[in-house]
């Protein structure tokens, strides 16, 4: 597995990102599933309502993060997006296309993204503040 990231984050380290996207995977999949993936996660400035999305080419996998968010709310747009590259993965995403708010937030993938993230960030922080 490769991890890169990209664009300045100043509330989080590219060590703990890395630490974070290797930590959410294992939740989320076998090794052998994603082992031989490369992964990219890029932050930059986006508008206040956008947090974060997936996108993926033949043999890359993207996730772009709004720096602008706090530290916390990134563990959990990670951990959000990363969801949707295990779903990428084993073809459970049922469309990448836009959708109007009300199919959104009724739409399979994303009821598993936004309820499986918030413990996925919980569990990170209490596996990091238990190795200090």
């Amino acid at each position: 597995m490769k991890i890169r990231i990209s664009g300045r984050n100043k509330k989080i380290s590219k060590k703990e990102v890395k630490e974070m996207v290797k930590f959410y995977l294992k939740l989320l999949m076998e090794k052998t599933e994603y082992k031989d993936k490369a992964f990219t996660i890029i932050f930059e400035k986006m508008s206040e309502e956008e947090l974060g999305y997936f996108v993926h080419d033949e043999q890359n996998l993207f996730v772009i993060l709004n720096k602008k968010m706090n530290a916390e709310k990134q563990m959990e747009i990670l951990a959000h997006e990363l969801v949707h590259v295990k779903q990428y993965i084993r073809g459970e995403q049922l469309s990448n296309i836009s959708m109007p708010d009300d199919v959104y937030w009724e739409h399979p993938s994303e009821i598993e993204a936004y309820g499986r993230s918030v413990g996925m960030a919980a569990r990170y922080i209490i596996m990091k503040n238990g190795k200090q």
